[in-house]
């Protein structure tokens, strides 16, 4: 009988804790490509840091997992073991080695892990554990470098890969700026479009190196014209929008004592957490931020607005509004997480909102 993903479910408080942990871990975007595709350069954008040139252009490295704080590097052993990093760093890893862990205090972290792939394809390396984190990641960014785009490799590789990916990958043609004109890249692009179609949601042209500079220069011009503010925006759209569908498929849960019915019992893990079919494409005029921080940080400002506008009407003419008036409704996403935060004591980043969610709270009682 084929898996209702329609009809509430009654379920355990220990299933129920389960699916809870499901729904709030970050999502994973992997960065992947064959060898010397521009990965580093885009994640060194991404992170706001070059403290990657080095390590992630080793052919025998593990994938690098990038998260958010600023917790000491560790490397993950084949049964889930963390030990921290030697000092020799990437060179002196065993080579059970399934994963290193890096912890940035970048912004786009606060919404997704980023996983480094190292170079597909690449004769002096096997592919097998870059592969399984491919897999395991909830949407993917292919690199291609524009002077080589898309080879037969590559889409040899992609094509091979589940059609969740492909119905949420990005293919990016990194190093833009290296074809001549308007004429060529306009070329390019619709060569990609007749040669991948299907395969991705989106294609971007990205020159990371001008996206870096202009950072550093403040060149808003240059921005534009680099593509990083696009691909930026697909990101935090797509995690944003992935993190409330899980929300709402956390709603159609609740608990019982028993759950009388065998189909009830939750399958582990629950089909709908693997976000097959779940659209995380961002719409064109979106401009969503990065989780539930973001929805924190809107509310607070919704609050301050509100608290402006009656101190300004008080001013004028009117008296001064009642707490009910002025104090913000808490979204709902908010409310979820708090009853999360109250139940599991340890689930990922229960701090970091705990604290958010804190704050936000005495910001309204004010």
């Amino acid at each position: 009988m084929p898996y209702d993903t329609d009809r509430a479910r009654p379920v355990s408080q220990f299933a129920y804790d389960r699916l809870a942990r499901q729904a709030s871990t970050k999502p994973r975007i992997a960065i992947a490509g064959e060898f010397s595709a521009g990965k580093s350069t885009l994640l060194n954008l991404l992170i706001g840091s070059d403290l990657l040139t080095m390590q992630v252009t080793a052919t025998d490295a593990p994938p690098i997992r990038l998260c958010h704080g600023a917790d000491p590097a560790q490397w993950i052993g084949p049964r889930g073991h963390r030990q921290p990093m030697p000092e020799g760093g990437i060179d002196a890893l065993p080579e059970h080695c399934r994963e290193v862990q890096l912890f940035y205090e970048a912004d786009i972290l606060r919404g997704a892990d980023i996983i480094d792939l190292p170079g597909l394809a690449d004769p002096n390396r096997s592919d097998a554990g870059a592969h399984s984190a491919l897999l395991g990641a909830h949407m993917a960014i292919w690199c291609t470098p524009a002077t080589q785009a898309w080879r037969q490799s590559e889409r040899s590789l992609w094509a091979a890969l589940p059609d969740r990916l492909h119905r949420t990958g990005l293919l990016v043609v990194t190093r833009a700026d290296k074809l001549d004109s308007d004429h060529e890249r306009e070329r390019v692009l619709r060569r990609l479009r007749r040669e991948t179609e299907g395969l991705f949601s989106h294609i971007l042209m990205l020159s990371a190196t001008r996206g870096i500079e202009a950072l550093q220069t403040r060149d808003t011009a240059l921005w534009a014209t680099s593509g990083c503010g696009e691909l930026i925006r697909q990101i935090t759209a797509r995690t944003s929008a992935l993190r409330k569908a899980r929300l709402a498929l956390l709603e159609r849960y609740k608990v019982a004592e028993i759950a009388a019915d065998p189909e009830d019992q939750v399958p582990d893990p629950a089909p709908e957490f693997e976000d097959e079919g779940v659209d995380v494409a961002p719409a064109a005029e979106s401009t969503a931020g990065v989780g539930i921080l973001e929805l924190l940080r809107q509310a607070r400002e919704a609050h301050a607005r509100k608290e402006a506008e009656a101190t300004q009407a008080q001013r004028e003419v009117a008296p001064a509004p009642t707490v009910a008036e002025t104090e913000p409704p808490i979204p709902r996403e908010v409310e979820i997480w708090r009853n999360i935060a109250a139940q599991q004591p340890d689930f990922p980043g229960k701090m970091e909102i705990s604290t958010m969610i804190e704050h936000y709270l005495v910001a309204i009682s004010r």
